[in-house]
Order: structure tokens, then C-alpha cells, then sequence
């Protein structure tokens, strides 16, 4: 355990399953959980136990644990993989993590509808405004300027001609992921450390070989990467991106405060 600005910084515990959360500093004085000598030193990963010395905190790491964060992670649950339960009551709009995102992609699985490939807005005929260089819907200068698509897929749609009919195409569940899977392959070579946290994710692949996936085309989205976009992909190393995508991507309804169709 290292000592930082007089508080207890996180400690390895043998099960190594501390978790780390984010930093606050509590000022008030509160009483040891172990031998209630006033303190202000307490555990980072939650800031409510409180304690006077490393060795106070390791010996009651054992009972604090249970409650030290609102959160754990199973790892193989044998119906949904790696994934997030409670590990205590919580209350209605508590926030219990917040994290920057390795990928944001369209939602792939809101209504069909046309959606603004730079900040992910839902738009319409009306609303939609092409990008200036490759023709695909945008919301307007701002995403045209700078946003996750001129910075993705844009220039690679525009090199190979790859166009879009906001009219007729209307940004389907299909095209949607295959844009998705693009940036996440893309990673590969701009964020080779990102790449890499994503492939330790469950690609969920024996699973979506016994059940048929109604909603996408894995072969259309194999031939989107291979021949439309001229990626050198194996089709396999294709298949885990999109059963990571798949499996792991969660919808929000407040990335930059009012989009309601991101992944």
C-alpha cells in the first residue's frame, strides 16, 4: 500500500480483487472500523470505510469487501459471459462507474432510421445533411468538421466510392454494425493497446453458432470489410469483432448529453 495526500491509496489483496474506482477525498474525521481512533485515511475504491493505518485496512479487508463497492464482476456466467451484478442495494440513479469508451459506434439496434454518423443523432429526410466528402447523413457543419466519422470510416468511404441513399438505405441494423465493426478493426493498427483490451472480451462464438442471428448478415459483413473496404481481415479475426460488438456494446442515452442512439 503506498500513502498519497494522507490517504490510503488502493492495496493488493491476495484475491487481487480490489477494485479500482474513481478518486475522491473526503475531508470530515471518522472512526477506524477496526480500532475507532479518528482518521481521515480511507479506502479509495469506495471512500466510506475509514482507517488509521495499512494494516488496520488489510485486516478488515476481508469483511469490507462485500461492501466496498456496489458492483462485481462475474466472469463466466454460463448464460452471459463476463458480466456486472450488484453486490449491494442500490438506489435509482446512483452512479456506481463511469469510464471513457474504447469504441462509440451507431446503435445498431434502435429502429431503422437514418442517424448522424458523427455524433449519433437520430435525423430525417429533413434534418440529415450529407458529408461533404463521402455523402454520408450527418447532422450538420459541426460533425462535417470534426466528429467520429470524419475521423473513421470517411475517408476510406470516399476512396472507395462507397455511398450511401439516405433516401432508400435509411441506415439499417445491417449497415449500421458493418460501420461499427470498421471501427473497431480500424484499432488495429491507430490503438494497437486498445485492440488488444477489446479482444479479451467474449466474442460469444460457440453461442452464435448454435443460435441464428435474425437481426445481422455475417457474411455480409465479412464481404463489407474484405471487398468493399479492401481490409486484408482474416474472416475469423472479422467474426470476433463482430461478436465482441455484438456481446459487449451497451445503448446510452447521454453521450454529449442528448444523443439517444449510441452504442
Amino acid at each position: 500500500m503506498e500513502k498519497r495526500n494522507g490517504n490510503f491509496a488502493d492495496f493488493d489483496a491476495e484475491d487481487k480483487t480490489i477494485p479500482r474506482g474513481p478518486e475522491s477525498w473526503p475531508s470530515e474525521i471518522q472512526q477506524c472500523k477496526v480500532c475507532d481512533n479518528p482518521t481521515r485515511s480511507f479506502c479509495k475504491s469506495c471512500s466510506s470505510a475509514f482507517y488509521c493505518c495499512k494494516d488496520h485496512q488489510k485486516a478488515h479487508w476481508k469483511i469490507h469487501k462485500n461492501e466496498c463497492f456496489p458492483i462485481r464482476v462475474v466472469v463466466n456466467d454460463p448464460s452471459f459471459g463476463r458480466l456486472m451484478v450488484a453486490s449491494q442495494d442500490l438506489t435509482q440513479g446512483q452512479r456506481i462507474l463511469e469510464e471513457v469508451p474504447i469504441l462509440i459506434t451507431p446503435n445498431t439496434r434502435s429502429e431503422n432510421g437514418i442517424t448522424c454518423l458523427g455524433c449519433c443523432k437520430k435525423l430525417t429526410l429533413t434534418t440529415a445533411v450529407p458529408c461533404i466528402r463521402c455523402g454520408w447523413p450527418l447532422c450538420g457543419v459541426q460533425c462535417d468538421m470534426e466528429s467520429l466519422h470524419t475521423t473513421n470510416e470517411c475517408i476510406i468511404f470516399k476512396e472507395r466510392a462507397i455511398q450511401s441513399s439516405m433516401g432508400n438505405l435509411g441506415n439499417s441494423y445491417q449497415t449500421l454494425c458493418e460501420i461499427g465493426v470498421l471501427r473497431m478493426l480500424l484499432l488495429i493498427e491507430r490503438e494497437p493497446r486498445l485492440w488488444k483490451r477489446l479482444l479479451k472480451l467474449d466474442s460469444f462464438k460457440q453461442t452464435r453458432k448454435q443460435v441464428a442471428d435474425k437481426m445481422f448478415n455475417l457474411n455480409s459483413i465479412i464481404c463489407f470489410i474484405r471487398q468493399e473496404v479492401s481490409m486484408d481481415i482474416e474472416e475469423d479475426l472479422i467474426d470476433t469483432a463482430f461478436g465482441i460488438l455484438r456481446g459487449n456494446a451497451f445503448d446510452t442515452s447521454d453521450y454529449i448529453g442528448f444523443i439517444d442512439c449510441c452504442s
